[in-house]
């Protein structure tokens, strides 16, 4: 297995619960996955890996300013 698929399965796991970790293993496993050429199951994780962390981000901070 590769870093880049092993960086995306990571990133989709911890988005949830920390997801600057989510959005940062997503960035750098894509970058990883431009430098060696192209597999569709490795961008694919680490873009999933990049939209759930943001996502669980926005969802952190609109819980936040709702309850402050």
């Amino acid at each position: 297995m590769g870093s880049s698929k092993t960086l995306g399965i990571i990133g989709l796991s911890i988005g949830w619960a920390i997801p600057l970790a989510g959005v940062v293993l997503g960035i750098i496993g894509l970058s990883i996955k431009k430098e060696k050429g192209k597999e569709e199951r490795d961008i694919t994780l680490n873009t999933l890996s990049l939209i759930i962390g943001l996502g669980a981000w926005l969802l952190w901070a609109s819980v936040l300013m709702s309850i402050w």
